[in-house]
């Protein structure tokens, strides 16, 4: 992506978490920049969905309606067991997380 060009809907059309391509971890950026404008809310080959916008994850995080799709990452204090909490606490995407982002 050079000179205000956008990056290339195959970049997110064949983006999958589970293979990602070769040159993603030294520069994911131009996938994260197709994905947001091409496929913002990506649905994964396993069903899975990847939500590339902030307002996109807050909103389904805020949705109470479909809790079931924020397990394991939803805020303490909600019903489960404490060593259903423990291991969300644990999970290394919480990590560092303040909560307020």
């Amino acid at each position: 992506m050079r000179n205000g060009s956008h990056p290339p809907r195959s970049l997110a059309d064949g983006f999958d978490l589970r293979a990602l391509p070769a040159d993603f971890h030294e520069d994911p950026f131009p996938y994260y920049a197709a994905l947001r404008l091409h496929a913002p809310v990506k649905c994964l080959p396993d069903g899975s969905y990847f939500l590339t916008r902030f307002k996109d994850c807050e909103a389904v995080y805020k949705d109470t309606g479909h809790a079931r799709l924020r397990a394991p990452y939803d805020e303490p204090g909600l019903q489960r067991s404490p060593a259903a909490h423990a291991r969300a606490q644990a999970h290394p995407w919480r990590a560092g997380s303040t909560g307020d982002q």
